[in-house]
């Protein structure tokens, strides 16, 4: 594959540079582009070559830069200066083959060399991913229907009186906890019984916070409650909305993006697994 690392500047401009190519698209999210580049259009970056050679061969009695061009040349092979104007013309090519097809290339090209020899054309092969069209003329139509059927999220007596339940035992446990000379011997809350529990008046659910009376303390919570079950249908019914839409569009991800995404969600792990003191190597 041809580098594009292009650290230094030519001095050869191609305006009127002979290229011939043909693209195919391919399944994935990527387009083949093959072609050839004019042996004279090669040719005009024997100078950059040379200088690009000299800056990275070491012969002993010689500077960097400062190489003949005979000993250069005898070091490196003819055939290695050719390659290295290939890398030169390749760098030009891709951009201007891309042009020429009004591709939308997203990422790094695999740019490779088919067909090399001194006075002969440069073959070559790129490919390349591609930003996916995506289209979707039905989306507020989906969206509405997913929505229609969506459920309205109620809090029932018994789902109120259960985390009542929980929240007399958290508090009951924080109670031994503070008494307990080992930690060890704090119950979990499963094993606590209702009957130790202290009962919830007005006295005791102002020890809880801002609450004027229990009334006022069920009101808040049944209220908490709601919430917590309109944000998780909100997210399950937005979640849906995204999956009916992607089955919609026929837009291929291209690979690239998908590891990009891959890569992203690792990252974010890892992070959040070393603000909780965990090695992810640990983890994993």
């Amino acid at each position: 594959p041809a580098s594009l690392d292009n650290e230094f500047a030519s001095s050869y401009t191609p305006a009127h540079m002979k290229i011939s190519s043909q693209l195919q698209s391919n399944d994935n999210g990527t387009v083949a582009i093959t072609g050839e580049v004019a042996w004279a259009d090669v040719e005009a970056f024997r100078a950059d070559a040379l200088r690009e050679l000299g800056e990275k061969v070491e012969i002993d009695g010689f500077r960097k830069g400062h190489i003949p061009e005979d000993v250069l040349i005898k070091k490196v092979t003819p055939m290695g200066v050719v390659q290295e104007m290939a890398h030169h013309a390749l760098m030009h090519a891709y951009p201007m083959a891309v042009q020429e097809h009004k591709v939308d290339a997203i990422g790094r090209p695999d740019i490779a060399i088919t067909k090399i020899a001194e006075g002969s054309p440069l073959g070559f092969s790129i490919t390349t991913a591609v930003m996916p069209e995506i289209t979707i003329s039905k989306y507020k139509k989906i969206a509405k229907k997913i929505v229609d059927k969506a459920e309205k999220p109620e809090v029932s007596d018994e789902e109120l009186q259960s985390s009542l339940l929980q929240i007399r035992k958290m508090r009951k446990q924080s109670e031994l906890a503070k008494d307990a000379q080992d930690p060890q011997t704090v119950p979990s809350i499963n094993d606590i019984d209702e009957k130790d529990l202290p009962e919830l008046d007005d006295e005791y659910v102002t020890t809880l916070g801002e609450f004027e009376n229990f009334e006022d303390f069920t009101t808040k919570l049944r209220a908490n409650l709601l919430a917590e079950k309109e944000s998780r249908e909100h997210e399950k019914t937005r979640v849906a909305i995204v999956d009916a839409l992607v089955e919609e569009d026929s837009a291929v991800m291209p690979d690239m993006l998908v590891q990009f995404e891959l890569d992203k969600m690792i990252a974010q792990m890892e992070y959040d697994m070393s603000m909780s003191g965990m090695a992810f190597d640990d983890y994993l």
